[in-house]
């Protein structure tokens, strides 16, 4: 199992079959499967969103072991792509693709293209983050189709930063840089109890009161 996705033990199965790139099949298994381990169960913050989401493309270039590459060799780097429609629940009050919502798509899915690049140079391409700066550009509109481009950086001991670029069409709407620090020993999954329990009532002048949640282990970036 290539080490970017081998702390985790119960990946889903995927279909990679609309998956391009030039990326080998088991890359983009790792990648694709981790991702959606990731999202949690439905009732975690923004499942459904994340469910939406589809993996379009992922790339890798460069040698696979750059210690090997002679100076004038590019250093490894991979690209991943991913779509998804704003819908309602992702947008603010004005129609548009709310900023909490572009910060979770970046925070999300920038990360599979460290996933894809330690696959290649068989390292552990996951982390937890430590930082994100998000330039907003253009609004994102209700219905919009969303391209998100992720590039990989670098990874280099315990770091790794990546570049999100979320495009409508031709128009960049938003751009970021996202810092994490590997810590596979911190990124164990919390069980959560029954999805129906986590609905809201259908009357909001009922208060909603979420279930206990067994929360030893969870995902933490205590260090």
């Amino acid at each position: 199992m290539p080490a970017a996705a081998s702390q985790f033990t119960d990946l889903p199965v995927v279909d990679i079959s609309n998956v391009k790139g030039n990326a080998s099949d088991e890359t983009k298994r790792q990648v694709w499967s981790t991702f959606k381990y990731l999202l949690g169960s439905p009732g975690w913050f923004n499942h459904s969103i994340g469910d939406s989401i589809q993996c379009k493309e992922v790339n890798v270039w460069g040698p696979k072991d750059p210690s090997t590459a002679s100076p004038s060799e590019e250093a490894p780097w991979a690209e991943t792509v991913f779509e998804v429609e704003v819908t309602p629940d992702m947008c603010n009050l004005f129609g548009i693709l709310h900023g909490g919502c572009t910060a979770y798509l970046i925070d999300h899915c920038s990360v599979t293209s460290t996933m894809a690049l330690g696959c290649h140079i068989d390292q552990d391409g996951t982390g937890l983050s430590q930082s994100m700066n998000i330039v907003w550009v253009e609004a994102a509109p209700l219905g919009a189709k969303l391209r998100i481009v992720n590039t990989s950086m670098v990874i280099r001991g315990r770091a790794r930063t990546c570049r999100s670029e979320l495009w409508n069409g031709n128009k960049l709407c938003a751009s970021g840089v996202h810092s994490l620090v590997n810590a596979p020993k911190k990124m164990i999954r919390a069980s959560l109890p029954s999805t129906s329990a986590q609905q809201p009532p259908s009357n909001r002048n009922q208060p909603f009161t979420s279930p206990a949640l067994d929360l030893t282990p969870v995902f933490t970036a205590k260090l």
